[in-house]
């Protein structure tokens, strides 16, 4: 999301980002620029409940300000609740702004039947929804639904920054206790939350650690509410000192840039963005698959599994070839490029945007 309202302000459009609350800066991807405004719904973080009373106070005080935008562009949950809204009252009040937008970054996700009516209830006050990649379970949402627009947006990461001199990779492998006899660094970044798997994480790289030498490290770059299950996993299994968890490390590019091998979660084709990044730095990449209903093919650009023991092996394969490590980090970083770069997202959403806007004004 910041990446895409930097790009389009950095073209000259007025971007204005709405934060349900304050959080440490250090949490965003980058920073925001400043030609963004930036508004808060609450100053504080409070409870779910009390953050989704102040949310609907606080969009039916600005309903008017909303209303002066061409796009309201929803993000996550809780900017969907009040996307919608936003969409009833203007439907209501015969107003053709703001068009609607939505990218529904659960594709694939397994939800609960209930949660996924609650996802296509308010999906249906939308004008155009983005998601990063094809989702069968959609389709008779797509077809009941014909006015939405309904496009395939897959993620983009800036690239602008170039790569990462080798003095700040080095100063980070010191920082978090990476000893100079290592030779080889496994890694992944994200939220500690338990639908993340941080713990299984761990457990992967135990069954590596039992095949590879000393000389290989691992790194878990992330924080959140499993932080102390984290550690209690790494402890079990003796690997202090040799799974490294340095916390938030403010620039994705500079935690990506000191590992030889990425290990990433993928719903079907979809990964995150922390891997597109680091397939843009020529980082090969593994995945542990989840969604259990997808047809696993040897066209994938990230090759998964559901079987932990497989993915092992595989690992343990890539770290025994850096030819195979090489080419396929050649392979992913050219798919990335193709696919995934920060221009091309925004091209796509501009042009949804301006399909909205026009499907807007035939409500």
């Amino acid at each position: 999301m910041v990446d895409l309202a930097n790009s389009f302000a950095r073209d000259g459009h007025e971007v204005t980002v709405v934060a349900a609350f304050k959080v440490d800066e250090r949490l965003l991807r980058n920073t925001i620029d400043d030609s963004i405004d930036v508004q808060y719904v609450i100053e504080k973080k409070v409870g779910r409940l009390r953050l989704q009373f102040e949310g609907l106070l606080w969009t039916i005080r600005k309903l008017g300000w909303l209303r002066s935008h061409d796009i309201l562009h929803c993000h996550l949950s809780f900017a969907s609740v009040f996307g919608s809204v936003v969409h009833l009252s203007s439907w209501l009040t015969k107003n053709k702004q703001p068009a609607v937008v939505e990218t529904y970054h659960a594709v694939g996700m397994p939800f609960a039947n209930w949660k996924k009516k609650i996802h296509k209830w308010l999906a249906s006050r939308r004008d155009a929804i983005a998601m990063m990649a094809y989702d069968e379970s959609w389709q008779p949402f797509v077809k009941r639904h014909p006015r939405i627009l309904v496009e395939v947006i897959p993620n983009g990461v800036d690239t602008s920054c170039g790569k990462v001199s080798n003095v700040k990779r080095q100063v980070l492998r010191e920082s978090i206790g990476v000893p100079d006899s290592c030779e080889l660094i496994i890694g992944t970044m994200g939220q500690f939350r338990p639908e993340r798997l941080p713990t299984m994480f761990v457990e992967l790289m135990a069954m590596i650690s039992h095949e590879v030498g000393p000389e290989v490290h691992f790194l878990l770059v992330g924080d959140g509410a499993e932080f102390d299950n984290v550690q209690d996993a790494i402890r079990n299994h003796g690997l202090e000192g040799r799974i490294h968890t340095p916390g938030v490390v403010n620039d994705p590019k500079l935690g990506v840039s000191i590992m030889d091998l990425y290990l990433t979660l993928n719903v079907g084709s979809v990964t995150g963005l922390a891997a597109i990044e680091a397939a843009f730095a020529g980082v090969p990449i593994v995945g542990y698959q989840l969604n259990d209903q997808y047809e696993i093919t040897s066209s994938d650009w990230i090759w998964t599994s559901r079987d932990l023991e497989v993915i092992a092996n595989r690992a343990i394969e890539l770290v025994r070839s850096p030819k195979k490590r090489n080419e396929l980090g050649e392979s992913q970083m050219e798919y990335a490029k193709s696919q995934h770069s920060l221009s091309s997202m925004q091209s796509n959403y501009f042009n949804l945007y301006q399909r909205a806007i026009e499907a807007a004004s035939t409500r």
